[in-house]
């Protein structure tokens, strides 16, 4: 059962599922959801497990991933607040397991939907199944754009785009950047250095100082 805080929060961040608030499976909603909270790092679902609940998340983020054969990680996407995960969605829908791999990025607080209650939901509620297919239409459109990119922009373009969506200031390793690109750390450390001659940003330890105006000048020329 959820606090009242905890469902004001979904109020909040996810208004689509008002009017689903608004009808007796309010009720169901609050007695059988659950608060889920997760540090850093924390493996929220492994490939092949299979799918309990659909997470609503409320703060902090999740890292949906895929390992290839070699042991490289590509990351799909990222579940930020006020967004579910499409992932989940479809293996409850399919009743198939999770075809990729799920981790804390950011300190999470989520309402985790028990599998019994979504299938509940879908079936009573157009407002739960219009949001999951909402769900679906942005991560195609999200997906269909990822493919876009790696097979018609080159690596220091994505790269560029990637700095100036997290300009102006970065926290991260040369190895995430990396795994977030679908690349190596050596090819994105070597690109990176070659930013930073070029005064486009700076280099410390875990942490590179972005010249968000330069990195738009250089971006629109390509």
């Amino acid at each position: 059962m959820i606090e009242e805080k905890y469902h004001q929060e979904v109020l909040k961040l996810f208004p689509d599922l008002k009017e689903m608030f608004n009808s007796s499976l309010s009720v169901s909603f609050k007695q059988q959801a659950l608060v889920l909270k997760a540090k850093p790092g924390d493996q929220l679902f492994a490939e092949t497990d299979p799918v309990e609940i659909f997470p609503l998340v409320l703060s902090g983020s999740i890292k949906v991933y895929k390992m290839e054969p070699n042991g490289k990680s590509v990351v799909l996407y990222e579940v930020n607040p006020g967004e579910g995960c499409v992932l989940s969605t479809s293996s409850l829908l399919g009743k198939t397991n999770y075809p990729a791999s799920g981790k804390v990025e950011n300190e999470l607080v989520a309402i985790g939907v028990p599998k019994d209650l979504f299938y509940q939901l879908v079936d009573k509620s157009t407002m739960f199944r219009e949001y999951v297919f909402k769900i679906f239409s942005h991560r195609l459109n999200h997906l269909l754009e990822m493919i876009e990119e790696v097979s018609f922009q080159k690596l220091d373009h994505r790269l560029i785009k990637y700095l100036l969506e997290k300009a102006p200031e970065l926290k991260s390793t040369h190895q995430k950047i990396a795994d977030d690109l679908g690349s190596s750390r050596e090819i994105i450390s070597r690109l990176l250095k070659r930013f930073e001659k070029d005064n486009l940003i700076v280099l410390e330890r875990e942490r590179i100082l972005i010249y968000k105006d330069k990195l738009l000048n250089l971006n629109n020329n390509f």
